[in-house]
């Protein structure tokens, strides 16, 4: 029975252990941790992707751009047409500017593609490099890779200030337009006034020449009543 029970526990523990060793690879792979295993190479199809992949960002983006530059052509066209043009013209501003982060973070996205797939190339070469060549080949992974925050640094700065400017540039515009809501108040107000004066101006010469019309009236009356 000692022996019948040894021999069915080591038939559950060989295959738990098989599977294991068949998983290990993967779950290196994803954690990013295969230790002294080179990493797993990428094949032509990965890399056909990848760079389909930042290449269609990328074409989105200059298409993102030329569409904003047209768009904005158009709004400020608009723009003249309407009655308060510079609030109008601030919004399109406004408008083209958000556009241009837009377009911005998609050229990002896929220059980040790119750097990605060339450093797993890196990586690969490394891996079958000599060791001297695979630590020379770190530190320039090293100093990519602090270019690379760097660049992401700067490009968050960029960001926090566009969004600032476009608070300010709102801000203003809102300005701009309380000012001339209360310029075209001021407008209305005055050409009421001048309306009701012209009105009572009208009123007083329709009662001076009404009064002189019964005048002659009676003039007449007398003249015609002494003959």
């Amino acid at each position: 029975m000692l022996g019948l029970s040894s021999s069915k526990e080591n038939s559950m523990v060989l295959p738990r252990i098989f599977l294991l060793l068949l998983a290990s690879p993967a779950l290196c792979l994803a954690q990013g941790i295969s230790g002294d295993l080179p990493p797993a190479p990428l094949s032509a199809a990965e890399k056909q992707s990848i760079q389909a992949q930042a290449d269609t960002l990328q074409k989105q983006a200059a298409e993102r751009r030329a569409g904003a530059d047209e768009q904005l052509q158009k709004d400020k066209a608009a723009c003249t047409q309407r009655f308060l043009v510079n609030a109008c013209l601030e919004d399109a501003d406004t408008r083209h500017r958000n556009e241009l982060v837009e377009a911005k973070k998609l050229d990002l996205e896929g220059n980040r593609l790119k750097r990605e797939m060339k450093a797993r190339e890196h990586a690969e070469d490394a891996a079958r490099a000599p060791s001297e060549a695979a630590q020379t080949s770190e530190a320039s992974r090293q100093r990519q890779l602090q270019k690379e925050q760097l660049r992401d640094f700067e490009t968050r700065g960029v960001e926090r200030a566009t969004r600032k400017q476009e608070g300010a540039a709102q801000e203003a515009a809102q300005k701009k337009q309380l000012e001339q809501h209360a310029a075209t108040r001021r407008q209305q107000a005055e050409r009421a006034a001048e309306a009701r004066r012209r009105a009572a101006e009208a009123k007083k010469q329709t009662a001076t020449y009404q009064a002189a019309q019964e005048k002659n009236k009676k003039r007449t009356a007398e003249a015609a009543a002494k003959h």
